[in-house]
């Protein structure tokens, strides 16, 4: 059993069983003391509360968080972490569109060099450019596609181009003799396929040895995801960008 000795001023301990627990709220209220939240108030035989005991009534628990604040904090991380998530996004779409454009006009090239002044050289290329260019990337956003002579640095020389829109159709024959159509149509016709040229020597007309060929295909990339919106970038919903390659014709010795 546990005894209630009085100590000096008046005071009495709080009583324990022999287990050294506190005693249950029936057992305060018999042993003269009361509790205010979390905190054991102990009151004299006179009713007084002794000094320092009011103080820390209205404390905060350690330990325990305000609720309201983990909410504000979540409110300003949020939008910032779906912005950098939805640009990731993005990014990602728009890179996969550049490298497959890339990839294109490389192949696209390729086959312009080793087709020469062939017949039906263009139609190869634009073929080459539809196979190339695939999903997650869109071929129907391609809108132009250039077939160009050009210098060793791939720029443009004397204006000769080939350029094709895409849109409408255009037919094209295979090696077999069978007919293809492709979703182009030529809307500058200043490169012809036989005028270039395939000589080592050159060819005259200011072709002083064999052509060096370019392929540059335009493509519209659409937003894929509400981060224009979110940003609030006005009407801007796709942006264009461009990629080409040059290739140094075969030459006929």
């Amino acid at each position: 059993m546990t005894s209630e000795c009085p100590e000096p001023g008046g005071w009495r301990r709080r009583p324990q069983d022999l287990r050294g627990r506190d005693p249950a709220p029936g057992d305060r209220a018999a042993a003269g003391t009361t509790t205010s939240g979390d905190m054991v108030v102990r009151m004299s035989r006179s009713g007084r509360v002794p000094p320092g005991a009011r103080e820390g009534a209205g404390r905060q628990v350690p330990g325990h968080r305000d609720s309201g604040q983990t909410l504000v904090e979540f409110a300003l991380v949020f939008p910032l972490f779906m912005v950098l998530l939805l640009a990731a996004i993005e990014f990602g779409f728009a890179f996969n569109a550049s490298l497959s454009l890339g990839y294109a006009t490389r192949d696209a090239s390729l086959v312009a060099a080793v087709s020469g002044n062939a017949p039906g050289g263009d139609c190869l290329v634009l073929e080459k450019v539809e196979q190339d260019v695939s999903a997650p990337a869109d071929r129907s956003r391609i809108t132009t596609v250039e077939i160009y002579w050009s210098d060793a640095n791939g720029a443009l020389v004397s204006g000769a181009r080939n350029v094709y829109s895409r849109g409408g159709s255009m037919s094209c024959e295979a090696r077999d003799g069978t007919t293809y159509s492709l979703p182009y149509k030529l809307t500058t016709a200043a490169y012809p396929e036989g005028d270039r040229c395939m000589i080592l020597s050159g060819c005259g007309n200011g072709h002083a040895t064999v052509d060096t060929v370019g392929v540059k295909v335009a493509y519209i990339h659409p937003w894929r995801t509400p981060l224009g919106g979110l940003l609030n970038w006005g009407n801007s919903r796709s942006w264009q960008f461009e990629r080409a390659n040059a290739m140094r014709m075969e030459p006929l010795l």
